[in-house]
């Protein structure tokens, strides 16, 4: 993934300025900031959900045109999101919503194939023949998500009936059905109790292991791309910092950033049962005062 000077604004306020960013294959970037500072947003343009004013995205040397993204180049792209709220269809069970995109993926299939024949007979043969192929294809994709997600015991449960823990195992198993290459995450781990917590953060890393896959994260949690083993970026006012190592962090000399790591050493998960991730709200909330807050513990 290259993301080069991406430029948006709402009314006036500057979300992106400029924004840049260089993920290598496989691998797993976090993007951490305070809340409302646009890295949700920056995540939506890579995902084509938001338009861009200005900049440019490459996925595996392939350019996009985000001004102008077709129906047809969305049914043909390998990147999957996963949604904060996980965006799950409320009278749809677990294992229909994770069929659902593979389901639209195969009706985009059938488009081109009747915008490239014009004869109807050909066309209706080869929709036929692609149904049944695909049909038994997408039943595969979702039977192995779920075993892979953990959820296959949720399949005929509806999403009101589940944890959120689960909530959020069924929604990635839907964005792997779809075998991405790219995966975009939108604070994967916010709500999540401690155990639930670690139990999707030990399947995103296998995840991406086994599949070489590459995520780009958004979240408020400093201590996530420390507990993936990941790099992460700093988003400040419409801007990525270059992406490191947890530990390289405080050669940024961001001062904030700084005194966010020393409370963090000076606090050991052992000593609690449990940590809340820092609360991106009262991050903004100390930023604005120029002062930090003590981490909340339970």
């Amino acid at each position: 993934v290259s993301v080069n000077n991406l430029c948006l604004d709402f009314s006036g306020r500057v979300v992106l300025d400029h924004a840049s960013l260089k993920v290598e294959a496989g691998e797993i970037i976090c993007i951490w900031g305070p809340s409302g500072e646009g890295k949700s947003t920056f995540l939506r343009v890579l995902g084509g959900l938001e338009r861009p004013s200005q900049g440019m995205v490459r996925f595996f040397g392939q350019s996009c045109d985000m001004k102008r993204p077709s129906p047809l180049d969305e049914a043909r792209s390998e990147v999957g999101f996963l949604f904060q709220n996980s965006a799950l269809i409320s009278n749809m069970n677990v294992r229909t919503n994770i069929m659902l995109p593979l389901r639209f993926r195969r009706d985009r299939l059938r488009a081109e194939r009747s915008q490239e024949h014009r004869s109807w007979q050909l066309t209706r043969r080869l929709s036929n023949f692609a149904d049944a192929m695909l049909e038994s294809d997408l039943i595969a994709k979702t039977e192995r998500a779920m075993n892979n997600m953990l959820v296959h015991d949720y399949s005929n449960h509806f999403p009101h009936e589940l944890s959120m823990g689960v909530q959020k195992r069924v929604a990635l198993a839907r964005s792997l059905a779809l075998d991405p290459k790219i995966l975009l995450m939108d604070e994967p781990t916010s709500g999540l109790d401690f155990l639930s917590r670690l139990s999707l953060l030990a399947l995103i890393s296998n995840m991406s292991q086994l599949r070489r896959v590459t995520v780009v994260v958004v979240t408020h949690d400093l201590l996530l791309p420390k507990e993936l083993g990941a790099k992460v970026s700093i988003f400040l006012k419409g801007r990525l910092t270059e992406p490191c190592h947890f530990d390289e962090l405080s050669n940024l000399r961001i001062p904030f950033v700084d005194e966010l790591l020393h409370e963090l050493e000076n606090t050991s998960r052992e000593e609690s049962d449990e940590l809340i991730p820092l609360n991106s709200e009262q991050i903004a909330e100390k930023l604005r005062d120029q002062t930090l807050f003590d981490p909340l513990r339970r």
